[in-house]
């Protein structure tokens, strides 16, 4: 509970700091293996940040890997990326990233679960994953 607490101060205090990063305008599709019917698209932001102590800067580039219904979509953060809703029980995102800060090379990872357990197309209106998340270094 502490680290999602955490992980939510960090991503509210990078958002508060203005990114320095814009993401490409194009969004890349996230691949899926699920037979289910697509319904709908989300996209989201993704970004990467490095924290110390208190002070909380994000990242210019990382190298990350989205793994979603069984299958890996690779990109570098900050991106936009376009994920699939698909009819029925959603799933979550596994989010890992990789980045160079200072000399050493640092791996983060962490899960966005759905903010509803299953979506049907005839309620298309509520979103199912946050329009922006960040995969925080420390």
């Amino acid at each position: 509970m502490q680290k999602a607490a955490s992980a939510i101060l960090a991503l509210v205090s990078l958002a508060a700091c203005s990114p320095a990063y814009t993401p490409p305008e194009e969004a890349k599709t996230i691949a899926t293996r699920h037979q289910a019917k697509i319904i709908s698209y989300e996209n989201a932001i993704v970004r990467a940040a490095f924290r110390s102590g208190s002070a909380i800067a994000e990242v210019e580039q990382a190298d990350c890997t989205l793994n979603y219904r069984g299958a890996t979509t690779r990109f570098s953060a900050p991106h936009r990326v376009r994920i699939p809703i698909h009819d029925g029980p959603q799933a979550d995102l596994g989010v890992e990233c990789q980045a160079e800060i200072g000399p050493s090379v640092v791996k983060s990872a962490r899960v966005i679960a759905p903010s509803l357990p299953a979506h049907s197309q005839d309620a298309t209106d509520q979103r199912i994953y946050p329009d922006e998340f960040g995969v925080v270094f420390r």
